[in-house]
């Protein structure tokens, strides 16, 4: 048996109500930087991106393998995040190039 607080409004038990949902489509990038380093000199990146809305969940994209222009234009490289607030919510996209062991930072 648990011990209810007398005396508390039922509005202060809820959650917010959000204020809407923001959703991102991955299209494509171009020119980015080789990252990766081939026996026959420069090669090119496997870039993937990750999305993220400030403390929410965080996405990551198929990864392209071998190119500075990948292109994700897929059906389900779409994400979606709840917006609690939308003056101060913001979507962060990050490129990286996958790397065994730890991926590198392209922008």
């Amino acid at each position: 048996v648990v011990a209810l607080v007398q005396d508390i409004q039922i509005g202060h038990l809820r959650w917010s109500n959000p204020q809407g949902v923001v959703r991102v489509f991955v299209l494509r990038a171009q020119n980015l930087i080789n990252a990766d380093i081939s026996l026959l000199g420069k090669g090119k990146s496997d870039p993937f991106v990750k999305v993220k809305l400030q403390g929410t969940t965080e996405y990551k994209t198929k990864t392209i393998d071998n190119t500075t222009d990948p292109t994700w234009n897929e059906q389900n490289q779409v994400f979606e995040f709840v917006v609690e607030q939308s003056e101060s919510d913001v979507v962060q996209f990050e490129v990286y190039d996958e790397d065994p062991g730890k991926d590198d930072f392209i922008g």
